[in-house]
Order: structure tokens, then sequence, then C-alpha cells
């Protein structure tokens, strides 16, 4: 969606522009990662790019897109469970090529934003999945996390980035 076609007295327009803006920026600062510098790390408890990407990947995955109704993807490649929360890096795990996961990143996009702003208000108070409702116990707080879990993992990518010796994005 436009900037302009966000109603922002809606409170699922606003958690759709928010979740745009913040994988806008996820795509800003992964196109700078190629062939090696994906899999650094400046220490060996570090996360590389390639394992974040695939673990927001699946962090957006098919519970999330069943939570806002959409149809499982279909995806060119596997995501293994050593992606999930609470997980690392193991360099003896298969990994996707980052490039075909960065485009997975960004062609989910529209899709996952205009699931979002479609999301009732009444959908937004409802309960969220029983095993995540500890946490998250409105579907509106699982929408409001995964926002904070892509800033998050944003941040790690751009520290990530100027480690690599690429540019500062702003200033």
């Amino acid at each position: 969606m436009e900037r302009a076609q966000f109603d922002l007295n809606n409170p699922a327009h606003l958690l759709a522009r928010q979740f745009r803006d913040a994988r806008d920026m996820t795509l800003t600062v992964v196109k700078d990662f190629e062939g090696e510098s994906a899999f650094f790390r400046p220490t060996q408890s570090n996360n590389p790019a390639i394992w974040i990407v695939g673990h927001m990947l699946l962090y957006t995955g098919d519970e999330f897109r069943k939570i806002l109704k959409l149809g499982k993807r279909k995806l060119r490649f596997e995501l293994g469970k050593h992606l999930a929360t609470g997980g690392g890096y193991d360099p003896n795990n298969d990994y996707p090529p980052f490039s075909a996961m960065v485009d997975v990143l960004e062609e989910e996009k529209d899709e996952l934003v205009e699931a979002i702003s479609k999301t009732t208000v009444e959908e937004l108070k409802s309960h969220s999945p029983e095993n995540l409702r500890e946490w998250f116990p409105t579907i509106c707080d699982l929408i409001s996390a995964t926002i904070a879990h892509e800033y998050m993992h944003c941040g790690q990518l751009l520290f990530l980035r100027r480690s690599v010796g690429k540019p500062p994005l702003f200033g």
C-alpha cells in the first residue's frame, strides 16, 4: 500500500504501515550483503546475516500467514528448524542462497502489508493461538511483536553491515 492509502484512524492500517516501513528498512540494509559477507560474524556468538534473514522468514512463515488468513507460501528452498527462535548459526547446517531468501522478504512484503491492513478491530482484539498466548495475548500483540522483531534484527543487520565495511546509510 502507498503511504496515502493508509487510514491513520484505523489501527490495522497503522500496524500495516509500521510493518511495511520495518520491512523496507530490512530490504535496504540487506542489499549490501553478498557472497561471504552474508556469513560474516564479528564473534562466534553473533549470528551472520544469512541466519538472521532465514530466521525472519521463518518468523513470518506459515503460522503468521495462517493468522492473517493467507495460504501457505511456496518457497523454492527449505527453512530448517535451526533458524527458529533460540537457535543460532551453525556452519555445518545448510542455508538457502542469501539472495533467494532476500527475494522472498521482498516478494511477501506487499501481501503481508495488505493482510495486516485488512484485519478488523475485532480480530486485533481476539486471542492469539494458544501456543503463543502467554507472550502475545491478542492478534494485535502478535502483529506488534512481529514489527518489533523485524526492527530488532534489522538493527543487528545494520551492525553487521557496518562491520563488513559498508558506509552509513544515513548522514
